[in-house]
């Protein structure tokens, strides 16, 4: 079990969130309690997976079996494995503490997507830690992205879904920045493989320097959106002042 972990810790959050969209609206508790389990699930596989890095040195993971470069790779080394412990365990404690919470700011009709809606949130997380590919960490970021202006928007007051609006539309303008950055990488690499565009990257330098310079420049300005970096921040203080007090916590 422990080779499949590095999968396991971003599907079963994904599943759980499925399972929790299409059921836990007839049981609010289970909701809240599937929800726990899979994110107490995700630190105990990270925490093994540290465990595993710290034994054995990096750790790769090739979804379906496929050898990059035609597969996607999961791949863990000491850095990306203590990331992952602390997006995975925060996860955790956030799921824990929000049960009376979400009681008290979400409508009843909400809370059950409201759950499900955070454990993709996480799973997009988990995925950015941990995926090798360049492409699979966009469609995670993006993963990521769309749920949490869902959650800022889930709020009671009217304010939050204007706020949430404003995080869509300037997080899908950060989106579109990384995507083209991700299309000029790979014009200039031909590669979409983490560890291949670094041994790439020197030789596409020299031949194709414009090509990587404009990545890197589109990829820097839209994680910058992303990450709320002054002063392209413009959307953040109203994410946080209007979202549900769960939703900024996480």
């Amino acid at each position: 079990m422990d080779a499949a972990l590095p999968a396991l810790v971003v599907v079963v959050p994904l599943l759980a969130a499925l399972l929790i969209a299409l059921a836990g609206r007839w049981w609010l508790w289970q909701a809240w309690s599937g929800a726990l389990l899979a994110t107490a699930f995700a630190a105990w596989a990270s925490i093994r997976i540290l465990l595993r890095v710290l034994r054995e040195g990096v750790v790769v993971y090739e979804m379906g079996g496929w050898p990059v470069p035609t597969g996607i790779p999961y791949r863990v080394d000491r850095l990306n494995a203590i990331v992952l412990v602390m997006v995975a365990c925060v996860a955790f404690l956030s799921v824990l503490w929000m049960r009376r919470s979400v009681q008290r700011e979400i409508r009843k009709a909400g809370q059950a997507s409201y759950y499900a809606i955070v454990l993709l949130f996480v799973t997009g997380f988990l995925g950015i830690t941990i995926t090798g590919d360049v492409f699979n960490l966009y469609v995670f970021l993006e993963i990521a992205s769309i749920t949490s202006y869902v959650l800022v928007a889930m709020g009671r007051r009217r304010e939050g879904l204007f706020a949430g609006y404003q995080y869509l539309v300037l997080g899908s303008i950060g989106a579109t920045f990384v995507l083209i950055g991700i299309g000029h990488l790979f014009m200039a690499t031909g590669t979409l493989a983490m560890t291949d565009i670094a041994a790439r990257v020197g030789s596409a330098l020299e031949q194709q320097t414009s090509v990587v310079h404009t990545s890197f420049a589109f990829i820097t300005v839209g994680l910058a959106i992303k990450m709320a970096l002054f002063p392209l921040h413009s959307w953040q203080p109203g994410a946080y002042t209007y979202a549900p007090s769960s939703a900024s916590l996480i």
